[in-house]
């Protein structure tokens, strides 16, 4: 016979609903006790006594109920960081033209004022007076979007490195959203398919060209 005892719970999380029942048995093996979805796992242990303690685990999705009322199809998540890029790719600096760039920067390196170009002036001289101070990098923002949905099949991987944008989350003017990602875990006959889109903001046309 089974007795439900201290630890059984329910978990909200994402888009399912993880029910675990525990249970003791003084007469053998507990039994499973049934639950909500799909049984994903069972632990079984042995206490003093000869008491047995069963541990099930219940797995369903896409209309359970969640904290606070209403109910959730998917979930978005964004992940925000940063990351280094070379000074000379900083928007203020877009006027300025490769030719030009490449002397400044030489002339920083060398820390020779005749390499520059004529009329050094406005956008073009901030640029050197930071190379010439070792500034030689500014912090850009390093995105991701993780998009987690429950799909019936194995998702395709054809668009894997692709252009793509999550349902949801727009780009900024000027951004493009790269899948960088694909995840997916089975329960039963259904998986918890997860994407992530990496968004690329410079070099854009490179990206339409490359992706």
């Amino acid at each position: 016979m089974n007795i439900e005892t201290v630890g059984s719970q329910k978990i909200y999380e994402d888009n399912r609903t993880i029910e675990r029942k525990v249970v003791l048995s003084t007469a053998g093996s507990p039994s499973n006790p049934g639950g909500n979805g799909q049984l994903n796992s069972t632990e079984i242990t042995t206490l003093a006594g000869g008491i047995q303690r069963g541990v099930y685990e219940f797995v369903s999705f896409g209309t359970n109920e969640q904290v606070g009322g209403g109910q959730q199809q998917n979930s978005i998540e964004l992940l925000g960081g940063s990351r280094e890029v070379p000074i000379q790719t900083h928007p203020r600096f877009a006027n300025i033209s490769e030719d030009d760039v490449q002397a400044i920067t030489a002339a920083a390196e060398q820390n020779d004022s005749s390499l520059l170009p004529a009329n050094m002036e406005g956008d073009s001289a901030k640029l050197y007076e930071m190379l010439r101070r070792k500034v030689t990098h500014f912090l850009a923002p390093a995105v991701t979007a993780r998009v987690t949905n429950v799909e019936s099949s194995i998702p395709s991987l054809d668009d894997l490195c692709k252009l793509r944008g999550p349902n949801g989350v727009s780009a900024p003017q000027g951004s493009k959203w790269i899948l960088s990602g694909i995840s997916a875990r089975g329960y039963g006959t259904q998986y918890e398919v997860s994407r992530e889109y990496l968004l690329i903001g410079d070099g854009k046309e490179f990206a339409e060209f490359l992706y």
